[in-house]
């Protein structure tokens, strides 16, 4: 055999064993167990139904010590134990670990089905015969109804400078008939990195959703990831996210009565939060979300919120109303809805909880007749006690929170733990000091002294002014704080060396419920509830309030009001209903809406007791047209009333329409008195192509003190009016011009005075498109004057803008997108957290050799296998007031599509094409001008809070030829971030001229010319600072030797120099490489390349600036190999191997292979 194909066998078979073993390690047939038999000498015992491996079987007592074996007669293979003749008892009970194969050896397996054996056994090749018969019986799945999509791959990296690393990756999706009736409905999709989605966007994709659903008519069976709401509207109300399993069956009868089952049980994926934020005027965003306990830098389930402003909810994505963070918790309205301080904003939403597991059940029967309705519902969320995750609770942690009760705000407990000093963690020694003549003992102080740096320490925010530590400005990998003394008794900090404990929680509730039917036209409909709150399951005293009970009922009555021959009729309808709550009663999601504490004149949480509301309705409509009014009556606790006097109508009256929303309010208890005057009315008039409209909104609320019935500090009022031009009915597209005037009122001197007043004028186009031009946009300008003179004026401008155009033949082709507001920015730090080599993206060098991390020490990889760090974000709770603007713009410039097919000089101008890219991003502190102005790019420091920019342009001749053509292209980068140690800013700017000419038909030449200038800098880490400009050479031969194969030799030469230091370091690199790439359409594909680099860099004291001109290679002589191939196996199945080598003349070889399958359906 031939070197060449004895090497090319030796590389196959490596190559199968290695994906041998990969695929039996990924298979796992090593299963331990473990169980209790009663062994004898006269009967043989079963250990398995399947067949133990050899030497695996551990016998115990049952005191947990290990059995003399040889008084044992064991048969792995058959799976059977017996005690031998030798022992010293006839029977004995033992504890057995072993593990087994996933088969029983001695059970026959057939490739085929037996009963199929239909020919002569001395002819082997007819033996097995497929009838018709048979036939119709094998599912064949390429013919079926069943569509399916997506792939599945597993892969394996090694190296002998990392560990073994397995990647997998899934993304099926199924959807078609399983035969007998039932259907199934499939995603699977699985990560080793779990995305969620960005929340900018009004539609979402799941990243990481994994569910599968079968059904039919009557039954629907889903496991995995879906959700549950609580449609109708009844004392249990929730909408989850789970993780489980869901069952619903219906079942119909002869009399037209159905019965209906729905059962889930899960783990719940989040905990339910409603959260009300407080906006500043004109301040856009982001304002934090927080969990229930306080909890920062949560992870919000993806598409479980809803935000309200002002009662209504509002629309994600960019040209919406707000956009969200999921992965930090964070929320930013956009330009379509500039918040002030009167507005009202609520968020509610879901957030991975991490404290404990949490498990779900809900279980619903629902009978329903001709004539009635009847519904028992159960429903559990509980938090598993036995299963705390972050943190891991200690067996003292636990009996502490056995001993506060249900008093949970007061499980605060110290966070510190005296371990044996660890290099790769942020560590503290205790201390005591002398401050103005006062002791103050057991003080943390961050140290890096082995001997006596042994305290681990977890610091919460606890508020300003309410700790005794701060954040410290430090270069260690990770945060580090200091204690500041007491001022006159007061906490100078806000952190404290403690952790909240969340106690587990369980609620429970039961719900049964009727509906029927009277006659035609009246409906009644009542229920009851008991629930179960326990607010700590690990305490077991002081539960008497944990049961509540709430009751409702109601009867409506719906008919005919006013008949008429030539239209529908006007219908009118009666409504009553009651409704009772417990004062323990605690509903598993938020009973009551938004505004009803509001609407009601609730100030607090604090009136505990039982509830009563009842309410009479009369609505009177026909069609979208109709006159509601309404009177409630709530009483709460012992000494709060309160009556609600409603009404409601929508008009439309030919081109009239008019609008009426409102309701007065009167409510006592024994310390005040509140009565409160809410409407909003609308009149508009559509003349088809415009309407002209005005809104009108007021509200006076006057709160009394009962005794001396002077107006309270919480009492307001305000009048606001605005004026409108709107599309009209004939009018395709949407926009609305508006002028809007409010007037706000005060306490003064126990009456309501004139505070301030606003003026708000503003814009909006949405959709707004022909064949051309398509355009969207929102501009605002609000203009706040107040009445004191301590009180300064201010002014808000607010717009954004989404553009694109196809002009003259397309040949200016742009899209162009601008937000200006104000906003407010947090600061940002960031720390490296080691994960396995070849997986990260950061490489440690301990320059100082303290064996201490320092965030100065961290270099950003070059090569897959140097990676062990990854860089993580923290936002902190600072943040600085910023005027924010966002642009995009893209323009396309070439000569109009019909010239290319001309001559002459049209034929010419063809021949030329300009493509440019720009984006800007900026924070500024001052000056809104410039923040909102996107051509201002050069701005001082001192305004600069964050900036993001960059631009990209590329101007082709001859573009898409055969034979040349020429490109000139111009990149830049700048960025700026707002770190809690000081601002970080990268710059990088390029130049290049690309030529191609192709020299014979299969022969060209490419060649690049280029210089460049990358820069760094650091407020902190001055030592890191740098502006390192270059310059290169790059030639290149490119052979296509035949259709499938190419051959390319590369040649380049650069040079580099730091112009900001002193020792002005230099590098100067010679790179060759030769590359070859053999492609065979559908079947496989190979490429090899080898470079040889050479680097002579001068001497430096910076070793972090030498590992960046180096761009991870060494000094000297440098040798890399890369090879990739690619295969296919059969129709659907693709075989990925790839490896690179690395070698220096200082250094050893590096290895790093890896070896994937891809699976297609």
């Amino acid at each position: 055999m031939e070197p060449f194909q004895m090497l090319l066998k030796k590389y196959f078979l490596s190559l199968v064993f290695l994906f041998a073993i990969f695929i039996l390690s990924s298979q796992g047939f090593d299963n331990e167990k473990n169980r209790v038999l009663v062994i004898t000498k006269d009967k043989e015992q079963q250990i398995d139904s399947l067949s133990v491996i050899p030497g695996s079987v551990i016998l115990y007592d049952q005191n947990d010590k290990p059995l003399f074996v040889d008084f044992f007669e064991i048969d792995e293979l058959k799976s059977v134990i017996r005690l031998s003749d030798d022992a010293p008892a006839d029977s004995m009970e033992v504890k057995l670990s072993y593990s087994t194969f996933n088969f029983n050896i001695f059970q026959p397996i057939n490739r085929k089905d037996p009963s199929t054996i239909h020919g002569d056994l001395s002819n082997p090749q007819a033996v097995f015969r497929i009838t018709r018969e048979d036939r119709q019986n094998v599912w064949d799945f390429r013919d079926s109804d069943l569509h399916r999509s997506g792939s599945i791959s597993r892969g394996i990296s090694m190296g002998n400078a990392q560990n073994v690393i397995v990647n997998s990756d899934m993304n099926l999706q199924l959807e078609g008939k399983l035969g007998s009736g039932f259907n199934i409905l499939a995603a699977i999709t699985d990560r080793n990195i779990p995305l969620q989605p960005d929340g900018n966007t009004q539609q979402l994709q799941d990243f990481d959703k994994v569910f599968i659903k079968i059904y039919n008519e009557k039954t629907s069976i889903t496991a995995g990831d879906f959700s549950i709401k609580n449609n109708r509207d009844a004392l249990l109300k929730f909408n989850k996210n789970l993780l489980g399993l869901f069952v619903e069956h219906s079942t119909s009868f002869k009399d037209s009565s159905s019965l209906k089952v729905s059962s889930a049980l899960s783990v719940a994926k989040g905990k339910y939060r409603r959260q009300s934020i407080t906006p500043v005027e004109g301040n856009q965003g982001p304002y934090r979300l927080v969990g229930e306990s306080g909890e920062s830098n949560i992870v919000i389930i993806a598409g479980s919120e809803k935000v309200y402003v002002d009662g209504l909810l509002q629309e994600r994505g960019e040209m919406g109303d707000y956009i969200i963070d999921y992965n930090i918790g964070e929320i930013v309205f956009t330009a379509r809805q500039v918040l002030t301080k009167d507005r009202r904003v609520v968020v509610e939403f879901e957030y991975s909880d991490k404290h404990y597991s949490r498990s779900l059940a809900f279980n619903e029967v629902e009978f329903e007749n001709k004539k009635s309705k009847s519904y028992i519902s159960f429903f559990h969320e509980g938090d598993v006690k036995s299963q705390s995750i972050q943190p891991i609770l200690s067996a003292q942690q636990k009996q502490f929170l056995r001993g506060i009760g249900d008093d949970v705000n007061s499980a605060w407990y110290p966070s510190f733990d005296s371990l044996l000093y660890n290099p790769d963690e942020v560590r503290y020694m205790m201390v005591d000091t002398l401050v103005q003549g006062q002791n103050y003992d057991s003080i943390f102080v961050y140290s890096i002294n082995p001997d006596n740096a042994i305290y681990r320490v977890s610091f919460t925010y606890v508020g300003k002014n309410r700790g005794n530590y701060v954040q410290d400005i430090s270069s260690a990998n990770g945060r580090v704080f200091k204690w500041v003394a007491p001022l006159d008794n007061v906490p100078q900090g806000d952190f404290s060396p403690e952790i909240l404990l969340v106690p587990p929680q369980k609620k429970q509730m039961l719900q049964v419920g009727n509906e029927t039917k009277i006659g035609k036209h009246t409906n009644i409909n009542s229920e009851l509830a008991l629930s179960l709150f326990d607010k700590n399951t690990f305490a077991k005293d002081n539960k008497d309030d944990v049961f509540g009970t709430a009751a409702r009922f109601g009867i409506t009555d719906d008919r005919a009001f006013i008949k008429s021959d030539t239209a529908e009729s006007w219908r009118i309808s009666t409504n009553l209903n009651y409704e009772f709550l417990s004062r323990s009663f605690e509903p598993i999601d938020p009973l009551r809406d938004l505004e009803f504490q509001r609407n009601f004149g609730i100030m607090s949480d604090s009136l505990i007791g039982n509830q009563h509301f009842s309410s009479l309705g009369v609505n009177v409509y026909k069609k979208s047209n109709f006159i509601k009014s309404n009177i409630y009556q709530l009483s709460k606790a012992k000494d709060f009333k309160a009556w609600q006097y409603a009404l409601n109508s929508n008009l439309n009256l030919g081109r009239w329409t008019v609008l009426t929303d409102g309701f007065m309010l009167f409510s006592d208890n024994e310390s005040e008195e509140n009565k409160f005057l809410k409407n909003h009315a609308s009149l508009s008039y559509d003349f088809g192509k415009i309407a002209l409209g005005t809104n009108w909104r007021v509200e006076n609320q006057q709160i009394r003190d009962s005794q001396t019935d002077s107006l309270k500090e919480n009492s307001f009022a305000f009048s606001e009016i605005e004026f409108m031009i709107k599309q009209g009915s004939n009018f395709n597209g949407n926009f609305m011009l508006y002028a809007n005037f409010r007037n706000d009122e005060k306490v003064h001197l126990n009456s309501l005075e004139h505070y301030s007043n606003m003026q708000e004028y503003g814009l909006k186009i949405s959709n707004l498109s022909n064949k051309n031009h398509s355009i969207s946009t929102n501009i605002l300008y609000r203009e706040r004057n107040y009445s004191n003179n301590f009180e300064k004026s201010e002014y808000v401008f607010g717009s954004n803008l989404d553009y694109s155009a196809s002009l003259f033949d397309k040949a200016l082709r742009l899209n162009t997108f601008y937000e200006a507001a104000s906003g407010q920015e947090p600061k940002k730090e960031y720390y490296f957290l080691k994960v396995a080599k070849g997986t990260g993206d950061y490489v440690w060098f301990d320059y100082n050799e303290n064996g201490v991390q320092e965030l100065d020490e961290f270099e950003q990889a070059f090569y897959s296998d140097q990676g062990e760090y990854v860089k993580l974000w923290r936002i902190t709770n600072d943040f600085i007031s910023t005027y924010n603007s966002k642009y995009s713009q893209s323009l396309q410039v070439s000569a109009p599509q019909s010239w290319k097919k001309k001559s002459g000089f049209k034929k010419f101008i063809s021949r030329f094409s300009n493509q440019t890219n720009y984006r800007i991003e900026k924070k500024l502190q001052s000056n809104p001008l410039s923040a909102y102005n996107p051509f201002v790019a050069d701005l001082p420091d001192s305004l600069l809070v964050t900036s993001l920019q960059s631009l990209r342009n590329v101007f082709s001749i001859n573009q898409g030829s055969p034979l040349w053509s020429n490109e000139f292209i111009y990149n830049e980068n700048k960025s700026k971030v707002f770190l809690t140690n000081g601002f970080e800013n990268r710059e990088f700017n390029s130049f290049s001229n690309v030529f191609r000419l192709n020299v014979f038909k299969k022969h060209s030449l490419r060649n690049e010319l280029g210089i460049s200038e990358k820069a760094y800098g650091s407020e902190q880490f001055e030592n890191r600072n740098y502006n390192i400009v270059g310059n290169y050479i790059e030639q290149s031969f490119i052979s296509l030797l035949s259709s499938n194969f190419r051959f390319t030799i590369l040649y380049k030469y650069s040079e580099k120099q730091n112009t900001l230091s002193v020792e002005r370091e230099q590098l100067f690199a010679n790179l060759l490489s030769a590359e070859a790439t053999l492609n065979v359409v559908s079947k496989a594909m190979i490429n090899f390349k080898t470079s040889y680099v050479k680097n002579v860099i001068s001497n430096s004291s910076n070793q972090s600036l030498v590992f960046e001109m180096l761009e991870g290679l060494n000094e000297g002589h440098n040798f890399i190999l890369n090879l990739a191939i690619q295969s296919a196996i059969g129709e659907n199945m693709q075989l990925s191997f790839s490896y690179e080598g690395r070698k220096s003349l200082t250094s050893r070889f590096i290895h790093i292979g890896n070896v994937s399958v891809r699976a297609y359906f």
